[in-house]
């Protein structure tokens, strides 16, 4: 489904419930998708549905991207780590739904992260952004969240989860052999799965 202003997508994301938080849903009104698509797919900006970036790194489809920030949990002075900068899409919306959080996004592809720093400069936004390794980045830290933007093994977990305070909890594309699905994973390990859906592997 594609459409024709960032409106109306937010509008179609509404009616089917993939955002449902106000502080989310302004946040989609306010980051344009368009300013993080190709320049070539300028045409599928509002597109329901993930769109190629560079080097088999992707945007993600909207609605899911909206389901993840919302099973996050948003409330102010959270301190998040999203690992999978990607287009700086996802990160600038999290960014301005929860304006008051400390947000560190790490992207593993040189190519892709300067694109996200372009992209995120766009909005007036604070993000620590890095070029680097999220399995490796920010070791010592402990994070109220993190988010997983790429499908993520079970016995990948362990290293993210060792990251988490006490409370905290982990989003991210768990894979499931040949699938994934939405999952939200505790400090103590125990998974809660949700929808079924597809993303590039975790590297």
């Amino acid at each position: 489904m594609n459409f024709s202003t960032n409106e109306e997508l937010v509008e179609y994301l509404k009616r089917i419930n993939a955002i449902k938080s106000k502080n989310i849903i302004k946040a989609f009104y306010e980051v344009d998708r368009k300013d993080f698509v190709n320049e070539k797919l300028q045409n599928l900006a509002y597109f329901e549905g993930a769109l190629p970036i560079v080097d088999n790194s992707t945007i993600s489809q909207p609605s899911i991207i909206g389901e993840m920030l919302e099973m996050l949990e948003l409330k102010p002075k959270l301190k998040i780590f999203e690992i999978g900068t990607g287009s700086g899409y996802s990160t600038t919306l999290l960014a301005k739904a929860c304006e008051e959080c400390e947000i560190t996004s790490v992207e593993i592809k040189e190519k892709v992260y300067e694109i996200a720093k372009k992209n995120i400069a766009k909005y007036n936004v604070k993000v620590n952004l890095i070029l680097g390794d999220g399995k490796k980045c920010c070791e010592g830290q402990r994070f109220d969240r993190i988010l997983i933007n790429a499908s993520t093994k079970k016995e990948e977990l362990g290293i993210f989860i060792e990251r988490l305070k006490e409370d905290g909890f982990i989003v991210c594309p768990l894979n499931k052999g040949g699938y994934d699905v939405l999952a939200k994973v505790t400090r103590n390990g125990k998974i809660r799965e949700g929808k079924e859906v597809v993303f590039v592997k975790l590297e």
